[in-house]
């Protein structure tokens, strides 16, 4: 099956700003990275390795001085060790962990290899299980960054008992010195309310869609000559 890189846009909707890019990988013909994680189930290591070396290869070169690109790591990938990021400035890179991804004693040796390589990470589906807030009291673990679901962002506009959940994980989060990230925004009353909770960083379809690595020049380009 043939596939490809997409990147998404990060915004700092407080400063109107590109602070990053994350990395996705989809199929030719629209395939999601769920349906190819699933067509590549008997190599899944190899496929996100070859995901991985893309992202970086096609995404780096582009950023701005001030910007980090997000990049998803497999459970099976870190499960497997080894070299599982080339030789790249740390300060670039966010590893991105699913809140599913289990921690054994081989998938904590390669997130603690990866941190004294100097990476951080970031727990993304933040919100979907109850295993999140456990994350976050690990001695060993200690994320800079935590991604708030999409299926929570979707009602955020709406219902005032999600509103008062996005608030007091902003708070939280703020005490332990971890960024949060809305997911899934999509629609202009959603970007409002994450604004007046406080939300600073946030994407979505309504932010920029994942395109092809011009995005990120692109979108550098007019945010350059941007003017208020």
């Amino acid at each position: 099956m043939l596939k490809k890189i997409r990147f998404q846009p990060i915004k700092d909707i407080f400063m109107d700003n590109y602070i990053g890019f994350e990395s996705t990988v989809c199929g030719e013909n629209g395939e999601s990275a769920s349906q190819l994680f699933d067509f590549f189930v008997g190599e899944l290591a190899s496929f996100d390795q070859w995901a991985i070396r893309e992202s970086l290869n096609r995404g780096l070169p582009f950023l701005k001085s001030d910007q980090k690109l997000f990049i998803n790591i497999h459970s099976e990938t870190l499960e497997h060790g080894g070299d599982l990021i080339p030789d790249v400035d740390p300060n670039k890179v966010i590893i991105e962990l699913s809140e599913v991804t289990e921690i054994t004693s081989s998938v904590r040796h390669s997130l603690q290899n990866l941190s004294n390589r100097g990476f951080q990470f970031a727990i993304d589906d933040f919100g979907v299980r109850c295993s999140n807030i456990n994350r976050l009291t690990l001695d060993w673990f200690k994320p800079s960054w935590i991604k708030l679901d999409r299926t929570i962002i979707e009602h955020v506009d709406i219902n005032p008992r999600v509103e008062t959940i996005v608030k007091y994980t902003l708070d939280m989060c703020a005490e332990l010195g971890i960024e949060v990230v809305a997911e899934g925004v999509e629609t202009h009353n959603q970007l409002l309310k994450l604004m007046q909770i406080g939300v600073r960083f946030a994407q979505g379809y309504y932010l920029g869609r994942p395109e092809d690595p011009r995005i990120i020049t692109n979108l550098n380009r007019l945010q350059g000559t941007h003017t208020c």
